[in-house]
């Protein structure tokens, strides 16, 4: 009788566990892109509970590039609570709609301009007191920080406290790299999970000069010399006190840290297999931007 008491026990604690996780482990929301030009009136954004009427129009469109053009406008009831960057030429808006509850939907906002879709802004917003309230910016913290060349979102996932962005950016050291930042909400708001983020495809890359790896991200203390030749991958990123540090993981488990500059290389400066697009008047034919999109 003793053995079937601890057994029910067991069973109990751990479907309270089970329990417990689930609801701390919350669901993404599948987000929905609103089409512009078209009244759109199947959401509640403003969380009164009633359906409004959500548009968004460019005064200029492209006839050549149907949703494309300049000053973008979004509208709810009628009333504009967004317009787009007017310092500068955006190219399309993509908008994407979550209902995280009944009384909460968050609005992603991203603005794209040039012929490549480089980011311009990108930010999550809640409608409050009659206009679209910014809650998490999920570019411009991050493009200070970097070395901006041909900076995309590659993918979003949401859920009412965390939101996750994989990025791609070509970094002057390493050429293109993915890699990914999550957001958590917290009684402060949005924050970042720490300066520390993974690298979620590697690339193995070959060194074409002496490089000198450290223990730690801006430290001092040497780990280790990286002699040309040597092939590595980069597995992690971090954005420290405005500068960008990346550590290079070699084939036998060593690795070390070494500083991304801020300014343009010449290609293959730090490793040999370093194409950087956009140069030169266009993208080169073999590079991976030419058929990298943005996926909302």
């Amino acid at each position: 009788m003793k053995r079937i008491i601890l057994i029910t026990g067991a069973a109990i604690l751990f479907l309270l566990f089970a329990v417990s996780g689930g609801r701390n482990a919350e669901a993404a929301v599948k987000g929905i892109e609103l089409e512009s030009g078209k009244d759109i009136k199947k959401y509640d954004v403003t969380g009164d509970g009633k359906k409004d009427h959500i548009r968004i129009d460019c005064e200029t469109p492209d006839l050549y590039n149907e949703g494309s053009g300049d000053g973008w406008s979004i509208s709810i009831n009628d009333k504009v609570v967004f317009r787009d960057n007017k310092k500068q030429y955006v190219d399309s808006l993509t908008v994407v709609l979550y209902q995280i509850d009944t009384k909460t939907v968050y609005l992603e906002i991203q603005e794209n301009e040039g012929a490549n879709n480089d980011i311009s802004s990108h930010a999550f917003y809640r409608y409050k007191g009659n206009k679209l309230k910014k809650i998490c910016d999920v570019y411009q913290p991050i493009a200070k920080q970097i070395y901006c060349f041909h900076f995309y979102v590659d993918s979003v996932k949401v859920t009412d406290k965390k939101i996750t962005v994989s990025y791609v950016n070509q970094f002057s050291a390493t050429g293109y790299l993915f890699w990914k930042i999550s957001y958590l909400h917290g009684k402060d708001g949005w924050k970042k999970d720490g300066n520390t983020y993974s690298v979620t495809e590697k690339r193995n890359l070959t060194a074409n000069r002496k490089l000198t790896l450290y223990q730690t991200a801006g430290g001092k203390k040497k780990a280790l010399v990286l002699k040309k030749g040597q092939k590595v991958k980069i597995d992690k990123i971090c954005l420290k006190n405005g500068k960008t540090y990346m550590q290079a993981v070699l084939s036998n488990g060593k690795k070390g840290w070494f500083q991304s500059p801020d300014k343009s290389l010449p290609e293959r400066y730090y490793f040999k297999e370093v194409v950087f697009a956009g140069k030169r008047g266009g993208m080169h034919a073999h590079s991976p931007f030419c058929i990298i999109g943005i996926t909302l």
